[in-house]
């Protein structure tokens, strides 16, 4: 397992390990309310999707960990030739503790380098979610469009 810390936050490849708390993060009350989909889903259900995302070649998953405690699941989906889709699961006792721009940042540089620093990455957030609004926004994100639920935006690197 290849590990790469910067600054005082360890970035890895997620693996079946990581499962159990991932489901507990995506479950969230606050998690839910700002996902596309605000339904609460099963831990079987979850099982199949993670074990199916670890081996899916358009999909990459890191978790971020903290002082040995792991605090967010970073998301990047490949939605076409050099671009992706980014997403941030936040373990829920990081909320409000200011580091989830750095968390981005840093699973950013990972995921850019490993495609030469050549990519564009998008991000759909919900209109209500301002804290995710002014990660994104931190790390580089433009806002693109914004429609009655999402706020579209784009980096380019």
């Amino acid at each position: 397992m290849v590990y790469i810390k910067q600054q005082d936050i360890t970035y890895r490849l997620a693996n079946c390990s990581d499962c159990k708390d991932v489901y507990t993060w995506e479950n969230d009350s606050a998690t839910r309310a700002n996902s596309k989909n605000i339904d609460q889903f099963t831990y079987s259900s979850h099982v199949a999707w993670f074990k199916k995302s670890l081996v899916n070649d358009k999909r990459c998953l890191y978790i971020a960990i903290k002082n040995v405690q792991r605090v967010a699941l970073i998301r990047f989906d490949q939605l076409g030739q050099g671009v992706y889709e980014s997403s941030l699961i936040l373990n829920p006792i990081i909320r409000g503790k200011g580091i989830s721009s750095q968390i981005l940042q840093g699973s950013m540089s990972l995921f850019l380098e490993g495609r030469y620093g050549v990519a564009t990455l998008k991000a759909s957030i919900k209109n209500t979610n301002l804290a995710s609004k002014k990660c994104f926004s931190k790390c580089g994100f433009i806002l693109n469009h914004v429609d009655d639920e999402y706020s579209y935006y784009n980096y380019f690197s």
